[in-house]
């Protein structure tokens, strides 16, 4: 386990529990048995954090990495010859992934302040006590959904709120996240931006194991496709969001 640096740390039920979920959830290297994939590290690195969106767990699971490695990629090697965009443009999550936001009472606060936390003696033995503190945020090396460790500190003792700190983005970006993922009959279904600078979407959707490409997304008038990709839309909303 890396060394994560906290200014904040679960009760020993909720952590020794989360870690025993982490563990059973950690993700290998890219499967070498996919067919006909070429691979790179930013394929790995893409498909975890596909895989962390869309199971809304601390750690995402073997079988959603693997799902999602293999069709984001086929996807791209399938169509970027005729749309270069494909090879450029990855999966970005709306929140930042290193850290959450945390807000402590005034009893806990000074309590850190003054050295005299004990919550690192709860750490479970897989983990290391941490050796750096900062102030109002909790970093982590480790990249653990902020959503889902959010909903776990907020309700720690002390804790006033816990929440993942969503990304910023200036006036000209049109379409913030170039990827936005879903399901559409347990098919993987894909809306990808040709960059975040340009209003113009394309949607692909998996059908019989093969990428099928519908098209620009405002050029589409089918209406059964254009209410997939308002469910693609939708599903994007709904993972994002925080629970109040």
């Amino acid at each position: 386990m890396k060394k994560i640096s906290i200014i904040a740390i679960c009760s020993l039920c909720a952590v020794f529990f989360l870690f025993l979920n982490c563990d059973n959830n950690k993700v290998d290297e890219p499967d070498d048995t996919l067919p006909d994939l070429i691979l790179v590290v930013d394929d790995s690195s893409e498909a975890f954090e596909l895989a962390l969106f869309m199971d809304r767990t601390l750690l995402p699971s073997q079988k959603t990495y693997d799902f999602q490695l293999h069709h984001i990629k086929y996807l791209r090697q399938t169509w970027s010859d005729s749309l270069p965009f494909l090879g450029s443009n990855r999966f970005l999550t709306p929140w930042v992934i290193d850290h959450v936001a945390v807000k402590f009472d005034s009893v806990t606060a000074d309590s850190i302040r003054s050295g005299r936390y004990r919550g690192f003696e709860m750490l479970p033995d897989s983990m290391e006590v941490p050796d750096d503190l900062g102030w109002t945020q909790l970093y982590y090396d480790e990249k653990y959904n902020p959503v889902a460790l959010s909903e776990i500190i907020s309700g720690l003792p002390g804790v006033v709120y816990a929440e993942p700190d969503r990304r910023m983005f200036t006036a000209i970006i049109v379409r913030p996240y170039p990827v936005l993922p879903g399901l559409i009959n347990e098919n993987a279904a894909y809306i990808i931006a040709e960059h975040q600078l340009s209003p113009t979407e394309h949607y692909f959707r998996y059908e019989n194991g093969e990428p099928k490409y519908f098209g620009i997304v405002s050029s589409i008038t089918d209406s059964l496709i254009l209410a997939e990709v308002e469910s693609v839309r939708s599903q994007f909303t709904e993972r994002s969001r925080v629970s109040e």
